[in-house]
């Protein structure tokens, strides 16, 4: 979920000093909070920066970039427990006034709406608190999961700036220009859209799902239920099964987990999701689930499959109304899973 580092940052070291030198306020989130950064962090962002998962985006020995000068940083925390970092930097110009946003989390943090929950916070703060219209995010063009959760707060891509960051091998990669503009209602209006409420609906059905697949799963049967409209349409190569949400399709949901399990599948992941609206009540959602699978030593590996849904909203958030996919089963079989 790491993103690269702004372009319009001046960069160069800033004195330990100063990183006590600017006391923004805490800011509180619905799991995260948000406090100054302070020099004894060092040593376990570090650490987090050497995770494999951040140092593809965020470059070993970066220390210059999380106290760059002119930002303000916050490490990001769970019950006390260190996860990431959070800045940003202003623009303050009064006629072009605007503020870029970069955020790293650890491995463990990622995948568990903390980074969703960290950028919501800090932007309701530029917003409301710094009187901010435009707050803007530069992640690499192929860090998908950054992606993903930036536009499930509501940033939106504005195009793609090309070898925009030069990498650890010398080459330059793409970044994607994302930004997030206030209406004058808010950073929840902002992002209190239906397409955002779908992204945020998948990020919980795939946070769900990788659940039910852990070593030791957590199943959420009743959360997975409650998913699906109350009659729905599942479509795949062989045909279409109208479904009734009741008591006999609860009952059938940790079966169908299971099924996964005893294939060898061990994660479940959307690594790409493409949202319409169709109307105020209805969205088009594409979605590619990748799953990796270990069933030996000789026999692991990843599967990806598109699914395509018809989402509705009628007041309790979106549901499932329709799922097409197209032959699973053939995939599995080709990979000597069944």
């Amino acid at each position: 979920m790491a993103a690269p580092k702004h372009a319009d940052a001046q960069r160069g070291a800033r004195s330990d000093s100063s990183l006590e030198a600017t006391a923004p306020p805490v800011l509180h989130g619905e799991r995260v909070t948000l406090r100054p950064l302070r020099e004894v962090d060092r040593v376990a962002l570090e650490a987090i920066l050497d995770e494999p998962a951040v140092a593809r985006w965020w470059r070993r020995g970066e220390w210059e970039r999380v106290v760059v000068p002119g930002a303000i940083t916050y490490a990001i925390e769970e019950a006390r427990r260190l996860l990431g970092m959070i800045q940003f930097e202003e623009h303050l110009d009064p006629d072009y006034r605007r503020a870029a946003v970069d955020i790293f989390l650890s491995s463990a943090a990622q995948g568990r709406g903390l980074g969703r929950d960290a950028i919501r916070t800090l932007v309701r703060y530029l917003f409301d608190v710094r009187g901010h219209h435009r707050v803007t995010m530069d992640p690499a063009v192929d860090n998908e999961r950054a992606v993903h959760c930036y536009q499930s707060v509501g940033f939106r891509g504005v195009g793609v700036m090309r070898q925009y960051e030069r990498i650890a091998d010398g080459t330059y990669r793409d970044a994607l220009l994302m930004e997030l503009v206030n209406d004058g209602q808010g950073a929840d209006a902002v992002a209190d859209t239906l397409e955002c409420r779908v992204r945020r609906f998948f990020e919980a059905y795939a946070a769900r799902f990788a659940a039910a697949l852990a070593d030791t799963p957590r199943i959420d049967a009743q959360a997975t239920a409650a998913a699906f409209a109350d009659s729905f349409v599942l479509a795949d190569h062989a045909g279409a099964v109208c479904g009734r949400n009741d008591n006999a399709f609860l009952e059938q949901i940790p079966v169908g987990f299971q099924f996964y399990r005893r294939l060898g599948i061990r994660t479940m992941c959307i690594v790409l999701l493409r949202v319409t609206p169709l109307d105020e009540r209805h969205a088009l959602a594409q979605v590619l689930w990748r799953a990796h699978y270990e069933r030996a030593e000789s026999n692991a590996g990843t599967i990806e499959f598109p699914v395509t849904y018809v989402l509705q909203e009628l007041g309790a958030g979106p549901r499932i109304l329709l799922a097409m996919t197209g032959d699973e089963q053939r995939a599995y079989r080709e990979r000597g899973l069944i």
